[in-house]
């Protein structure tokens, strides 16, 4: 079955940006599009052409407003004259969503025109998040925010471009415009891997995607909007389409662009690859959806469920709703006793009726989205974070990171393990360049309760810990981000005493060497995406 959405808004199929150079021939013809994506500001204005069009464009077609300049990441304030222009602007096409960018694009009321990167912190997840609320209560309508291409990191980032998005919209309840161009853009400038940003989105919260052309550079990508889309954005998207579901597609082109006739023949290409990839599934009966989607409100649900009378037979010895408690309390069951089983220190510091209350509530707002419960507890970190405000806050967070480290450092991948001794002399040379990352199964913790740090990994099958010292810790996180070895104690000399200055130079070889026998380091020549498991 498809993952259900958070929101009750409609599915449009594919869509393409309205653009005065195709204005005539979207009102004289009939093409095949099914709606249009307009810019926001475009339409915000006092007066001008694309304005005086838009009552015929809204006869004829659905209108999805998409803004480029609220800078909803900026320090400033809101723009309340702009939020009055785009509410109007939205009550006028009876628009059933609005997005714009996570970033910010203002500062000091001066404007950039540019979409610019946000640094990645808890604090500032949750400032966004704020002003999301805000807007979108205002907007009284879904807010979709979209992930925007960047090709600056900020060293005081704590955390992936994906959780921190998961973070803001978790903490917002808005939805997400997944921009898969921008994606693979992202991914390419900053070395991750495309698909592992993918596995990490929440599917319910995904409504809508954008994809586009970029310009490749050799040593950076440039979301240009200005070209076909590529070949490796095609197969993304591919792969994007059995994780989300039924999400609306929008294929953008804002420079260079061609007549509409060849813009919607690469529409058809979305269509194309998008029939290809989801012909084996027939569409299902609406009886069939009807019954299967109450049925599993029903089995997820804490409170009694209405209409298993009208749905269900009895038994001459049990009711229809008493058939159902069955699959109910197997449900619930089993999803606590998976969870106590990956947090058996916070099971014992809480008590069985605090824990399973927690649990609940956990899985009340984020059912399992895996086939498997190992990966029930992946969005609990994030839940807390955002639901958590007791006096011991500080002590049950770090616990949960470091029994969800436990767990995952048993069954995430293993890939290419780094030996210097196979480096060649010409990747001797590069390798303090070289960006260094953390093998997948490896998870840095605060020790809950003390000023202490530990690394908690897998060697030979088994799941190992040990403690470290706070300048390794540092260290470690630095090559968490992807840093070289020669900025990795660039950054972290930078805030230190001339105390710890030395004796991070005095162990950094034994501590490099320990890095390295233990395993905790993917080969730096071998590509991300390549494992062993």
């Amino acid at each position: 079955m498809p993952p259900s959405k958070r929101f009750n808004v409609p599915y449009l199929g594919f869509g393409i940006g309205l653009r005065p150079p195709h204005y005539h021939d979207l009102l004289e013809t009939s093409p095949q599009v099914d709606w249009l994506e307009l810019i926001s500001e475009n339409f915000m204005l006092e007066g001008g052409r694309s304005l005086a069009m838009l009552d015929q464009f809204k006869e004829r077609y659905r209108l999805i407003p998409h803004g480029v300049s609220l800078s909803i990441g900026a320090s400033d304030p809101l723009d309340w004259d702009y939020l009055r222009r785009l509410k109007k602007l939205l009550q006028s096409i009876n628009a059933p969503w609005f997005s714009d960018h996570l970033c910010w694009s203002q500062m000091g009321g001066a404007h950039m025109h540019n979409l610019l990167p946000l640094v990645y912190t808890e604090d500032v997840a949750a400032f966004v998040a704020d002003k999301i609320r805000v807007v979108q209560d205002f907007m009284e309508r879904p807010f979709l925010v979209e992930n925007v291409s960047s090709y600056v990191e900020f060293k005081d980032s704590k955390m992936t471009e994906w959780e921190f998005l998961v973070q803001v919209v978790e903490r917002a309840d808005c939805g997400i415009l997944l921009d898969i161009n921008n994606v693979y853009v992202s991914a390419r400038n900053h070395e991750f891997d495309p698909v592992t940003y993918l596995t990490h989105i929440p599917p319910e919260r995904v409504i809508q995607y954008h994809i586009a052309g970029h310009d490749d550079r050799g040593i950076y990508i440039l979301d240009s909007h200005d070209h076909p889309v590529r070949d490796d954005v095609w197969a993304l998207y591919a792969k994007a389409i059995p994780m989300f579901g039924e999400v609306s597609l929008m294929l953008e082109r804002d420079e260079d662009i061609p007549p509409l006739p060849e813009l919607l023949a690469e529409l058809d290409d979305a269509r194309s690859i998008h029939a290809q990839v989801t012909h084996i599934m027939p569409t299902p009966p609406p009886m069939l959806s009807e019954l299967q989607n109450w049925m599993a409100a029903a089995i997820q649900s804490t409170t009694p469920t209405e209409g298993a009378e009208s749905r269900l037979t009895a038994s001459s010895s049990l009711s229809s709703t008493e058939r159902l408690d069955i699959y109910l309390n197997d449900y619930w069951p089993r999803c606590l006793e998976s969870l106590e089983d990956d947090f058996p220190q916070l099971a014992e510091y809480w008590g069985p009726e605090r824990f399973n209350e927690w649990m609940t509530r956990y899985l009340t707002a984020r059912p399992s989205q895996s086939f498997t419960l190992f990966h029930l507890p992946e969005g609990l970190p994030v839940f807390m974070g955002s639901h958590y405000h007791d006096s011991d806050r500080d002590y049950v967070l770090d616990l949960i990171a470091y029994e969800w480290a436990q767990a995952r450092a048993y069954f995430e991948a293993q890939c290419p393990v780094f030996d210097p001794g196979q480096l060649s002399e010409a990747q001797q040379a590069s390798f303090p360049e070289m960006g260094l990352r953390l093998q997948p199964h490896v998870f840095l913790c605060r020790v809950p309760g003390q000023v202490a740090y530990r690394v908690v990994y897998r060697y030979d099958n088994s799941v190992e810990e040990v403690d470290i010292d706070p300048l390794l810790f540092l260290m470690l996180t630095e090559f968490e981000q992807g840093r070289s070895m020669e900025a990795a104690i660039s950054n972290v000399t930078a805030g230190l005493s001339d105390d710890d200055i030395a004796r991070l130079s005095e162990n950094t070889t034994g501590w490099f060497q320990q890095i390295v026998e233990k395993q905790w380091l993917v080969h730096p020549f071998i590509s991300k995406g390549n494992s062993n498991e």
